[in-house]
This record gives C-alpha cells, sequence and structure tokens, in this order.
C-alpha cells in the first residue's frame, strides 16, 4: 500500500505553502547576486560608455588596492582607450576621403611597426647566436 491515494478520503492532506517556497528562493538569489557590480556578468561595452575603477583589496583589471593604484589603472585604460585622440579627432569635421586615407595610413604605419620589432628582435637574437 502506498501512503498516499488520491481517491481516498482518509490520506492525510497534502500541505502546500507557496509563500514559504517562494520566500526560500528568493533568499536563495539575493544570496547569490552580490551587490559588487563588478562580479556581474562582464558587457562588452565600448569606451565611450564610461569608465570605472574601483579601489578595493583585490586587484582586477578594473580595480586598485589603494587610490594612486587605481589611478593608474585609470590612466591606463584610458591611454588604452586612444582618449585624447579621439577628443581631438572629434574636434572638427573630417571629410570621408580623408578619414579613409588616414585611416588607411594609420593601419600601415601600426603593421610596418609589428613587422619592423619583428626584424629586430630576430637580428637581435641571431646576433646573440653568434652570427
Amino acid at each position: 500500500q502506498h501512503p498516499y491515494n488520491a481517491a481516498s478520503s482518509r490520506a492525510a492532506p497534502f500541505n502546500l505553502d507557496i509563500a514559504s517556497i517562494i520566500a526560500s528562493k528568493a533568499s536563495a538569489f539575493g544570496a547569490t547576486v552580490a551587490t559588487d557590480p563588478m562580479s556581474r556578468p562582464q558587457i562588452r561595452a565600448k569606451p565611450v560608455t564610461g569608465r570605472t575603477v574601483f579601489v578595493k583589496d583585490r586587484i582586477t583589471p578594473t580595480s586598485g588596492p589603494t587610490p594612486m593604484v587605481a589611478l593608474r589603472v585609470l590612466q591606463r585604460r584610458v591611454r588604452e582607450d586612444q582618449v585624447k585622440n579621439k577628443y581631438h579627432s572629434q574636434k572638427f569635421h573630417e571629410r570621408k576621403g580623408l578619414k579613409k586615407k588616414r585611416l588607411r595610413s594609420q593601419r600601415w604605419r601600426a603593421r610596418f611597426k609589428h613587422g619592423f620589432k619583428a626584424t629586430v628582435n630576430r637580428v637581435i637574437e641571431l646576433k646573440n647566436q653568434g652570427w
């Protein structure tokens, strides 16, 4: 015999407390969601959406243990995002053709720099080997 029979009126009533179930689920969810904004899922955002550097004990790419280190982290991010270059380039209108020309030149310079550095490193490596 099974302890519960739906057809029998003698079976003990099943107690379903929805409020307690929802409360336990909500508290479990609240415990998993931290208040620290950096523990939320990372969103890939372009530099124009802003920069935030937190001051906290454990160092991450967006934090620093002291205000001075946090400022250095912020300066590095601003430099990597090329904020100064973008500020100056957006001061005046640039014709479409000139912009394409400038960007092509910048890409070529970056490729040339990469190749030149690789060549110099190879020369230094060969020189150290005695060539």
